[in-house]
């Protein structure tokens, strides 16, 4: 299987890099995307979710809140990614607290249209991503 070149930055900086990608999977706002080497060149923005970067050697997981990612037409791939952290470096048992704590805002707001409604939403995604991939057995070091 082909390798290319693959590069995920945050506000503070890069986050990951690796010469050689096999694969990238990424939650988009019109669903799940997976890019392969000679992907056509392409820009989606990116939702709530995994990370899932497969290289030659392991596989990287990290939980972003959105972004955008890039297929360049000389074949290499850039993310731009918000809140993005390391499956390793999740707390759990603070995402499950705060996810239950989203679901109980979430069922207190009758009006699905208000602020908070939206908030609390994006909040209870972001906790259940995060419960998955720091569930997930880390191969790498943080």
């Amino acid at each position: 299987m082909s390798a290319f070149a693959f590069q995920s930055l945050g506000v503070t900086g890069e986050l990951f890099a690796a010469e050689k990608a096999k694969q990238v999977t990424a939650r988009t706002k019109s669903g799940q995307i997976t890019i392969l080497a000679r992907h056509t060149p392409m820009v989606s923005v990116l939702d709530i979710g995994q990370m899932i970067v497969k290289t030659t050697e392991k596989e990287h997981r990290f939980v972003i809140t959105g972004g955008i990612i890039e297929v360049r037409e000389e074949g290499g791939v850039i993310a731009l990614v918000d809140e993005p952290k390391r499956a390793a470096a999740i707390d759990v048992a603070a995402a499950r607290e705060a996810k239950q704590q989203a679901r109980k805002s979430l069922q207190s707001i009758e009006d699905k249209s208000n602020q908070q409604f939206v908030k609390a939403e994006a909040k209870l995604r972001r906790n259940v991503a995060k419960i998955k991939a720091g569930s997930w057995k880390q191969t790498e070091k943080s």
